[in-house]
């Protein structure tokens, strides 16, 4: 997306700074019409079936109680996700007390 970004910088600095009905061209020259961005990969989309997501929640985990808590962390983020709508896992780690206001993360 970087091209992308840079490409739309330049074509509104084009038409802040330059004015052909006065004839003020600051800008000269436009690189942009020799560059061919390459259309960036879609992503597929991927569900699961509501029967999939029972059966991965209620498997049980491994006896590790109180001395690895890693896999039930993993399975709580995994729900917690799913349940708030497929929240990604960095905006679960960004929230904050004040984000939770009568009930509802927002």
């Amino acid at each position: 997306m970087y091209p992308t970004c840079l490409r739309q910088i330049f074509k509104r600095a084009l038409i802040e700074l330059n004015d052909e009905e006065r004839g003020i061209v600051r800008i000269k020259y436009n690189p942009w019409l020799k560059v061919s961005i390459p259309k960036s990969d879609s992503t597929v989309q991927r569900a699961i079936c509501a029967e999939a997501c029972r059966e991965f929640f209620n498997r049980p985990l491994s006896e590790t109680k109180m001395i690895s808590s890693l896999p039930e962390q993993g399975r709580d983020v995994a729900l917690l996700s799913l349940c708030l709508g497929g929240i990604s896992t960095v905006d679960i780690f960004e929230l904050k007390k004040e984000n939770y206001k009568d009930g509802i993360i927002g």
